[in-house]
């Protein structure tokens, strides 16, 4: 938990969300075989939530533990 506590907000890079306007995600979804603990989640905000599960993205790490999205191809 601590870990999400130093995200500071929505950890998508460029996003100036702060933590209370942020939902967790799961990094890699339980339908894909992720884990359903807390060190497979992100901060997220609510529009880059609804943008991690539209199909037509998929959600990237980048250094700094923050996330990019690049459009499926």
């Amino acid at each position: 938990m601590a870990k999400l506590l130093t995200a500071g907000g929505c950890q998508v890079d460029g996003c100036d969300a702060p933590p209370g306007l942020t939902h967790m995600h799961h990094k890699i979804e339980w339908s894909q075989g992720g884990r359903t603990d807390l060190d497979n989640t992100i901060m997220i905000c609510a529009p880059h939530h609804t943008r991690a599960h539209d199909p037509t993205y998929t959600l990237k790490p980048i250094p700094g533990d923050k996330f990019t999205f690049h459009r499926r191809t």
